[in-house]
C-alpha cells in the first residue's frame, strides 16, 4: 500500500470554543451510521482527560476541537468526502496477485493516526490508536473510497509480504493495519466501531 468508527452522556460545554456534535439515539438495536461519519473514540491513559480533541494541523482537515465527555469518549466528525490521494493496492512490479472488484474506485487515507488533545483552549498532547508489542505494530486507518469495491490478494515486494482483505463501501471505511517485524503487512476491513485512543502527553 502506498501513501501514506450507548448512551448519550449530557455534559455542559466547559468552554465556549468547544463544539459538541449532535448525537443520535435509537431506542433499540444498533444505531445507524450518521450521514457524515465520525471518529467514535474512547480515551485511554492517565487522567484527567483533556477538554477537547481535534485533528492534527492538516490543511484539508477541519480544525475545530470537539468536547471530550466525562467518561473519556468523543465523536470527531470526518470530512464529508476526501479527494483521492494516490493510495493504491497491488503493484505489477511485485510477485503475487491483488484483485480490485471495481477499478473505478479511488482512495484516500486519513493522513495521520494521531489526534491533538486540548485543555482550556491550548494543545496539550496527542492520542493514537497505534499499539506496539515486540516486533508487531497494530494501527487503525480511515480510508475514503469513491465507489464500493473489494480488494483481496497477497503480493511480495522485495521481501515484504502484503496481504489485503478489504471490502469497502462508498465513503469512509475502517481498516486494521498490522505490521510484523517490518516484513509482513496486512490490511483488513473491520466494522465501524468505537476505537481506543491512547493519550501521549
Amino acid at each position: 500500500m502506498t501513501s501514506s468508527p450507548f448512551r448519550q452522556v449530557q455534559t455542559m460545554n466547559r468552554f465556549p470554543w468547544l463544539i459538541l456534535p449532535t448525537l443520535l439515539i435509537t431506542a433499540c438495536g444498533p444505531a445507524p451510521l450518521p450521514a457524515v461519519p465520525v471518529i467514535d473514540g474512547q480515551l485511554r491513559g492517565d487522567g484527567p482527560w483533556p477538554d477537547a480533541i481535534s485533528f492534527t494541523p492538516v490543511v484539508f482537515l477541519p480544525q475545530t476541537p470537539v468536547a471530550v465527555l466525562a467518561d473519556g469518549t468523543f465523536k470527531l466528525p470526518l470530512p464529508a468526502s476526501l479527494a483521492p490521494d494516490g493510495t493504491n493496492y497491488g503493484s505489477p512490479l511485485c510477485e503475487g496477485e491483488v484483485h480490485q472488484s471495481d477499478l473505478r474506485a479511488a482512495f484516500a487515507t486519513l493522513p495521520h493516526d494521531w489526534l491533538r488533545t486540548w485543555t482550556q483552549g491550548r494543545p496539550t498532547g496527542s492520542a493514537t490508536t497505534r499499539q506496539v508489542s515486540g516486533g508487531t505494530v497494530w494501527n487503525d486507518q480511515y480510508v475514503y473510497s469513491t465507489f464500493a469495491t473489494s480488494v483481496h490478494g497477497t503480493q511480495n515486494c522485495e521481501g515484504v509480504q502484503e496481504k489485503f482483505d478489504l471490502d469497502y463501501d462508498r465513503g469512509w471505511n475502517l481498516v486494521e493495519w498490522t505490521q510484523v517485524n517490518g516484513r509482513q503487512l496486512s490490511y483488513r476491513s473491520i466494522p465501524n466501531r468505537r476505537l481506543a485512543w491512547q493519550i501521549k502527553n
